[in-house]
């Protein structure tokens, strides 16, 4: 956009008419650039990321967590500005002893477009070419989730081990001791949280020196 802040001035010297179509041409593109930065962007993220099973959940869903994120960052926004304020760095009207709000605001939008080009011709520069590399190879893609799935389906035997040693803990001290009132309530609360065919099929632990000490 440096041309076009050359060229405004050049036609404001020159008395240029053009100077009108120039400034609205700014003027609309920087409005559209904010109004996709800071909203459209953050808003298409949180609606890829949220885990509804309807079009108009996910819609709600991500609306909620975008305007939350940006109710927090303007509550510190708020606490921030006012505590410059009191200071005396930045004032509503322009002065000589600090920094008028609209220009602080400015410079700090900037400032934070000028992070985001950082990170992206440092890290960005390699990631996000790779990324779309990665994307565009449907064998590689393919590669990746059937690791996944491996690693997945690891945890969940490992989880259903230790669900069934936890059955079998519970059903083996409900049925070797004599147990009443709110604790065997509580052992029945328990076990009917295991689904159906879990509990028909696991064995309880038929020895008091098998139930674990955690259970006694």
């Amino acid at each position: 956009m440096l041309p076009v802040d050359i060229a405004l001035s050049s036609s404001a010297e020159e008395g240029s008419q053009s100077q009108n179509y120039l400034h609205i041409f700014w003027v609309v593109f920087y409005w559209s650039s904010m109004l996709l930065s800071y909203i459209m962007i953050p808003w298409l993220m949180s609606y890829e990321l949220s885990g509804e099973f309807n079009q108009a959940e996910r819609i709600k869903r991500s609306l909620l967590a975008t305007l939350w994120w940006y109710v927090y960052f303007a509550g510190f926004g708020v606490v921030f500005l006012a505590f410059l304020w009191v200071r005396g760095s930045i004032s509503i009207k322009e002065s000589s002893g600090g920094f008028t709000l609209n220009g602080f605001l400015m410079a700090l939008g900037g400032a934070a477009g000028l992070l985001q080009i950082i990170i992206f011709l440092g890290y960005g520069l390699i990631s996000v070419p790779r990324y779309i590399k990665f994307r565009s190879n449907n064998k590689s893609r393919l590669d990746v989730a059937l690791c996944r799935v491996d690693q997945a389906e690891d945890k969940m035997q490992q989880a259903r081990l230790t669900a069934e040693d936890i059955l079998a803990n519970a059903l083996g001290m409900r049925n070797l001791l004599s147990i009443q009132g709110d604790l065997k309530d509580r052992l029945d609360e328990l076990i009917n949280r295991f689904p159906r065919d879990m509990i028909d099929t696991t064995l309880p632990y038929t020895n008091i020196d098998h139930i674990d000490l955690f259970f006694r």
